[in-house]
């Protein structure tokens, strides 16, 4: 039996994969868009019904990978590091 605190660093790594494995959920639509759970339509929506989004698989991320040079990133999440960034060239 382990101490608090070896049971309050064990639930701290079970979270910190939970999290992990969460953000790694990659989504594809049928029309070519990429998105992460967050940003992936709401399942049953008809967005979701006439995009026909699937959750990606170790062998079409892998195929992604391979076609593309780099893993799959959502798009949303993407235009929104971009927004962050600000204009690229912007004194």
């Amino acid at each position: 039996m382990g101490t608090p605190a070896d049971d309050g660093i064990a639930a701290a790594k079970r979270d910190a994969q939970a999290a992990r494995d969460a953000e790694a959920q990659i989504w594809w639509s049928g029309k070519g868009r990429i998105a992460c759970a967050e940003h992936v339509p709401r399942p049953g929506s008809d967005a979701w019904w006439m995009d026909r989004w699937e959750l990606a698989d170790a062998a079409w991320l892998e195929g992604y990978e391979r076609g593309h040079s780099g893993s799959a990133r959502c798009e949303v999440c993407v235009a929104l590091e971009q927004l962050e960034r600000g204009p690229e060239g912007a004194s």
